[in-house]
């Protein structure tokens, strides 16, 4: 098996689910969440992030003099995540809803109130206001990622976060590149390479 790699709570939490058949064991590396760690030419270190999945966190991925941050589970975006993309040059970041939709949309109630708790998930907006705000030159390429089918779409999303970065004065295509990542299509591979950007689009 490829080595996993994840706090000891969260494979943990993994073997716990009736939905995973093969168990996980022999391909288990731990680590703790943050304490910087190295793999191959990689120093990464995590960071935990306010979900309500078991012990969820957020990577900062420093390789060959670029950093490279995801954080895929958001439901408030604290001072700690914040500083980080202060200092991001590639940023994986969630836009999970449209927070109309999701009062629009058939969710029962209880869900809908999960999802936009401070445990729950990150709308457009949030993550707009959030990129406007520390947004930085180095910041090359922006992610946004795990959209919801229901109450969100890549173009929404890209749209809403391009509108506020354009509100702070920043322009898509010129000072960063924003990408609207599917749901179930694989994004070709980004070769991140200090200095290169990649293209903005919806993917």
């Amino acid at each position: 098996h490829i080595p996993i790699y994840a706090t000891p709570e969260i494979h943990e939490g993994i073997n716990r689910n009736y939905g995973v058949k093969e168990k996980l064991h022999t391909c288990c590396k731990y680590f703790t969440k943050g304490v910087p760690f190295s793999l191959g030419d990689m120093q990464i270190n995590t960071f935990g992030v306010s979900h309500d999945s078991t012990d969820c966190v957020g990577y900062v991925i420093d390789v060959a003099g670029q950093r490279f941050i995801m954080a895929t589970d958001v439901g408030k975006v604290d001072d700690v995540f914040c500083r980080y993309i202060e200092t991001a040059n590639h940023l994986v970041i969630e836009a999970n809803h449209d927070e109309q939709m999701l009062l629009n949309g058939p969710y029962p109630s209880y869900l809908k109130s999960r999802i936009l708790s401070d445990t729950g998930h990150s709308s457009n907006k949030t993550c707009g206001e959030t990129l406007a705000k520390h947004y930085h030159p180095e910041l090359k390429n922006i992610f946004l990622c795990h959209l919801s089918h229901e109450n969100n779409d890549p173009e929404l999303a890209y749209a809403t976060v391009k509108d506020y970065l354009k509100q702070a004065g920043i322009q898509v295509g010129k000072d960063v590149n924003l990408v609207a990542l599917q749901r179930l299509t694989p994004s070709p591979v980004y070769n991140l390479t200090k200095g290169q950007t990649i293209e903005t689009k919806l993917i």
